[in-house]
């Protein structure tokens, strides 16, 4: 039951990403830049609660690398989020970067 509402969470953050993504020029640029936010979160919750759901608890609980998984699997969707999905909404955000 856990892995159906995860995926519920998962299915219904894509589809509301696709359709932030098509009126973005309708929305304030500050609103847009925490509804994307927010929406990313949950994308990292459904993935999380469909992975750990999935596993069983004696391997989960015993396991070493499923925090260094998890944790990875953190770091990349975070690097994707800046790198790729906020660039996608906000073209000039990684241009305003001084080195």
């Amino acid at each position: 039951m856990a892995r159906r509402i995860y995926w519920l969470l998962l299915i219904a953050t894509v589809i509301a990403g696709i359709i932030f993504y098509f009126y973005r020029d309708d929305i304030i640029e500050e609103s847009l830049f925490v509804i994307l936010l927010i929406l990313s979160i949950t994308f990292v919750a459904g993935i999380h609660g469909i992975i750990a759901h999935t596993l069983n608890p004696s391997l989960k609980g015993g396991l070493i690398a499923y925090p260094v998984l998890m944790g990875i699997l953190f770091s990349i969707l975070f690097f994707l989020y800046i790198f790729l999905i906020t660039p996608m909404f906000f073209p000039n955000f990684l241009s305003g970067l001084k080195y």
